[in-house]
Order: C-alpha cells, then structure tokens, then sequence
C-alpha cells in the first residue's frame, strides 16, 4: 500500500504541482499561484489542528454523575433508572446501600448481601464506578463523588429540599434530577420477591 501511494505521488501529483507552478510563474502571477496552491493547504492544516484541539477538549470534559439504590434483584427497572441517569453526564458513579442502612429504612435485610450487590451493579456496562455507601452518613459517600449532577429514583425516600440542605452543608451544589418509574406494577424488587414467594410454596 505504501509502495502504490508513493508511485501514485511520483506518476501523478508531483508533476501535476510542478507543471501548475511552472504555469503560474511564468505568468507572472505570484498571488494566484499563493491563492491556488499555498492558501488551501494552510486552511486545511489549519482547521484540522482546530478540530483536533476541540476533540480533546471534549474528551477532557467531564460531568460526574451520581445514582444511588439498593439493587436488590437487579431488574429493567434498575436499568431504566441507570441508563436515564447516564445521559446527564459522561461518568456514572453509583451508591449501593449497605444491609444495615436498607434494613433501617426498609425494616428488613436485602436478600442479597452488599457485597453481592455491589459486584452485580460494578458488572453493569453502563455503570464507571460503584461503591458502598457510608457506614456513617450517607452524604459523605456523595461528598467523596462530589457529583454535578445527582439522578434520583421515583420511589425515593428522601425529599429533594432535604438532600439540597444537606449537600449545601457540605459545601456542594449538585442538579437533583428525577427519572419517572418503569412499569413499578411489575418491575420493582418488592413485587418480584412477592412473585418469588408465590412460587416458591407452589
């Protein structure tokens, strides 16, 4: 391929530019000869330098995204909320809440441990980093993400004017944003393990 392309230079393009420069000199006509010959391959250089420039400006851009959840029996409707949550920016973080911190607000333990969530929501293509939440505060693990945008469930326990409060104490200003439900009738891990249940004694 490199031998044709530089035998296409040689046979071709070469004296192609050589007779045009030839043409042109004799004329007399230097700013034609600029204007055909110079000026379009420094335009095109560049632009191409300036695109180059603002390809990597994008690349370098990011905008950090937080979710957060149980994810116990990972199901549709965890991918709907994940993938919606994805779109706000270009890295997507997700918390999963630890077994004790489920059972306190839920009244009772997950059916899988945290750890197992953890691995399941870290294998999710669409899901950069996963972590566990805080042993402590909840909000320290969102101060250590320091997202700029924040992407709550429909079923969410805590009210946005609370979680503003509480991130504003903390010294960050994160958009709360609110993906809709996905058919909660069958795609909620309560509904799923009630279906469980049912089968099981059957």
């Amino acid at each position: 391929n490199c031998f044709i392309s530089f035998s296409f230079l040689l046979l071709f393009v070469l004296p192609f530019f050589s007779f045009l420069h030839e043409k042109l000199i004799k004329t007399r006509n230097v700013s034609s000869y600029i204007k055909v010959c110079y000026i379009p391959f420094v335009m095109k250089n560049v632009k191409s330098r300036t695109k180059i420039k603002k390809n990597r400006a994008k690349k370098k851009k990011i905008v950090r995204v937080l979710a957060m959840g149980t994810f116990d029996l990972v199901h549709p409707g965890h991918l709907f909320y994940l993938e919606h949550a994805k779109k706000h920016g270009t890295h997507l973080s997700v918390i999963v809440a630890r077994d004790d911190t489920v059972k306190r607000f839920k009244k009772h333990f997950p059916l899988f441990d945290e750890k197992s969530r953890l691995k399941i929501v870290s294998a999710l293509k669409v899901v950069d980093r996963a972590l566990l939440g805080s042993k402590t505060y909840m909000i320290d693990r969102v101060v250590e993400v320091n997202p700029q945008v924040v992407v709550m469930g429909y079923d969410t326990l805590v009210k946005t004017h609370e979680l503003l409060r509480k991130f504003a104490s903390r010294g960050i200003n994160p958009l709360i944003v609110h993906v809709p439900a996905y058919k909660p009738s069958k795609f909620k891990s309560s509904v799923l393990k009630k279906e469980l249940r049912k089968n099981k004694k059957h």
